[in-house]
């Protein structure tokens, strides 16, 4: 390592700021955009200028737990076994695969903690539920019940406060748990003497993802001016993008979103992408104020910053695709890593005039544990007394060689080719659970409910093959393709192995299921000519394929087939926990719920639930009877005009049809 002030920095400490749905800019963004983020972006543009861009960063997954457990982790979700997402409308956390158990595999925090580094984590967690709860089911929010508890020790990491910033309530949202989170993180560092041990802080923030409470909810979190204050300019909409050339799924998952969120005309799709980058805006304040801090702190000199996120956002782009869901296009997997500090660059930023690597959210972890003097080749034996079923090898990268050649000297250094294919696995179906039934509509049917009343919150699935394999590559004669591979697995199936519920569009229409699996599809794009992902090469319409095409498209599916040889199949089996691991807890949405099925009896819960239910319907019944009350209103002034006209007819006086007019 180099050496600053006379000392040796083999150890320094490290600071690693994560965003929450923040995209890597995509390559139609206008020069209005690019000029927009150089002046009001300040706290990203000082860390670019100060430290290495990886200009091709790509996440694991995309799926927001399984891609915060692939970041901590440095694995993918075949290998840790956390393959959705809690909280959605169909999953709750105690459905397999939709957590993090601390005795599975070891987290950064462990790997960390065991290497002599004190762990702080701040901010968003959302991998394990760790909210603390009261007996009366409610969410605790004291910072000291909190600390006395430290939720994460499990998991290696200290002084994490909850409760977990998820869900549609207002105090959830990034707009208020960001300000705070970064308060925490300057307090800790000022607080925090410079001969202390070394230190890892994470510090985690929620936005830019309020950008999924439109527009729903912005009257109530206060987002309608803050495209105005944040002087975001005009944003077009993405290149225009036919879904039928494209896997099913992205036609069906467009149709379910818009029936839960509303058209596009709805959405004022242009106001919501300038929100979009407004939240950005509001979110880099809160960066500029850990980074401030750390510059009057005492270790300014000695540690490293990195800045990425856990999943990009499609903001409208390809037909009309929104959040992350059943895609691998860039806008959804294609996110910032960026690294800096005056440890690796003691001499300034240097020159960079090289193509820098592929990269991928599994590299983060080897890497910083490079930079932290722990080989990650090694890493594995500082936890092998540990609680953990399985310390598998890290599925990404360590770049910490090639960036402290790349900062000593002080100009260009060729990348080395990545050891493995750029790999990629999206394996949560979201829009699939038991009998497409809502978790909220499970736990009303486990009451003994009428079907009538819990089959009210069904919901459509995503057809067609919607699990997802990727794999970005050069191809054999040059260029950068990626290839993507649609496919359905039994396994993920309603029914798991025995039948799956298709995608029901008419609620008149029953159920229907199928007990077959249906063939792949995919996609295959030339990044470099086709950077859009526009044209897909092996359209699923059947046209023949050129020998070039053919060529390419042979020698990436040989690249994804060494990819899943190497990382698929080796899920770890977090079902069997050791003795004495806690039980797994339920998700915040329905905590409530079951505290009171198990603390006062079928019969208050049953009213309690029907009150749920009608709460779900004072949308439509407002509306009802608005319309009704519009109805008798128009009706009152119908009549009131015929009875004038007929005062008018009979006596011909202007001043009764204008006594009479005066009472509609």
């Amino acid at each position: 390592m180099p050496v600053v002030d006379g000392t040796s920095i083999d150890r320094p400490n490290i600071i690693l700021l994560v965003t929450d749905q923040e995209r890597t800019a995509p390559p139609y963004e206008t020069p209005e955009m690019v000029r927009w983020r150089k002046e009001c972006l300040p706290a990203r543009e000082r860390l670019s200028k100060e430290g290495f861009v990886f200009p091709r960063h790509y996440t694991s997954t995309t799926a927001c737990v399984p891609s915060r457990t692939s970041l901590y982790t440095g694995l993918f979700p075949s290998q840790h076994g956390v393959t959705s997402t809690w909280g959605g409308p169909s999953k709750d956390v105690c459905d397999a695969g939709t957590e993090l158990r601390p005795w599975t595999v070891p987290t950064m925090g462990d790997y960390f903690s065991a290497a002599g580094y004190d762990t702080k984590y701040i901010g968003k967690w959302h991998i394990s539920n760790e909210d603390l709860m009261t007996s009366e089911g409610d969410f605790v929010t004291d910072p000291n019940l909190y600390k006395a508890a430290d939720p994460l020790k499990k998991f290696g990491f200290s002084g994490w406060c909850g409760p977990e910033p998820h869900g549609a309530m207002r105090e959830n949202s990034g707009v208020v748990r960001d300000p705070p989170y970064s308060a925490e993180a300057v307090q800790w560092l000022e607080d925090r003497p410079a001969s202390a041990n070394p230190f890892l802080l994470v510090v985690n923030f929620v936005n830019p993802h309020d950008i999924v409470a439109c527009p729903r909810l912005q009257g109530q979190w206060g987002l309608n001016s803050l495209a105005e204050l944040a002087q975001v300019p005009h944003v077009p909409p993405a290149p225009f993008d036919d879904l039928s050339t494209k896997p099913s799924a992205h036609a069906g998952y467009k149709s379910r979103y818009d029936r839960m969120f509303g058209s596009p005309a709805k959405r004022q799709e242009e106001w919501v992408r300038r929100i979009y980058y407004a939240l950005h805006a509001l979110v880099d304040k809160e960066l500029e104020k850990v980074l401030a801090a750390l510059d009057r702190s005492p270790h300014c000199d000695t540690t490293i910053v990195m800045r990425t996120a856990d999943h990009g956002e499609l903001l409208g782009s390809h037909g009309g695709l929104w959040q992350k869901w059943y895609t691998a296009y860039e806008e959804a997997v294609r996110v910032p890593w960026v690294v800096s500090g005056r440890p690796l660059f003691p001499n300034g930023p240097p020159t960079w005039n090289v193509e820098g690597p592929l990269s991928n959210s599994v590299d983060i972890l080897p890497t910083l544990l490079g930079l932290a003097g722990v080989p990650p080749s090694t890493a594995g034996s500082l936890l092998a007394s540990g609680p953990h079923n399985a310390v598998l090898p890290f599925a990404g990268q360590d770049w910490s060689p090639w960036l402290r050649a790349l900062g000593t000297a002080g100009e260009g250094v060729q990348a080395p080719p990545r050891s493995a294919p750029l790999y990629m696995e999206f394996l949560d179906n979201i829009s699939v659970c038991s009998g497409q039934l809502s978790a909220e509509a499970k736990i009303f049917r486990a009451l003994g409910l009428p079907p009538a009343i819990f089959k009210l919150f069904r919901f459509d699935s995503v057809g067609g093959p919607n699990l997802i394999q990727a794999v970005v590559a050069r191809g054999p004669n040059g260029g950068l393709w990626k290839l993507v591979r649609y496919w359905d697995n039994p396994a993920a199936w309603t029914s798991p192995g025995i039948a799956h519920v298709d995608e029901v569009f008419e609620r008149s229409r029953p159920l229907q299921s199928r007990t077959s699996a249906l063939p792949e599809q995919w996609e295959l794009y030339d990044l470099v000519d086709d950077p859009a992902e526009i044209h897909n090469l092996v359209s699923c319409s059947g046209e023949p394929l050129s020998s070039a095409v053919t060529e390419v498209l042979a020698h990436l599916r040989a690249e994804l087939g060494e990819a899943k040889e190497r990382f698929d199949g080796g899920m770890v089996d977090a079902r069997e926990s050791p003795p004495g691991a806690p039980a797994p807890i339920v998700a915040p949405e329905y905590a409530h719920e079951l505290h009171l099925i198990h603390g006062l009896g079928k019969g208050k819960v049953r009213l309690f639930a029907l009150v749920r239910v009608l709460s779900c319907f004072k949308v439509t019944l407002g509306c009802a009877l608005g319309l009704m009350l519009a109805r008798l209103l128009i009706r009152r002034r119908v009549l009131l005009r015929i009875r004038a006209a007929v005062v008018h007819s009979l006596f011909g006086s202007k001043q009764s049809q204008q006594k009479s007019l005066s009472l509609a």
